[in-house]
């Protein structure tokens, strides 16, 4: 269970790191 949260979240922040750099690179 703890392995499987453990992973949940390192998922969560990839999403939000990809998120957070494409709206960096559609930025002017």
């Amino acid at each position: 269970r703890k392995a499987e949260v453990e992973v949940q979240r390192m998922c969560e922040a990839l999403l939000a790191n990809t998120v957070i750099e494409s709206y960096e690179v559609e930025l002017p």
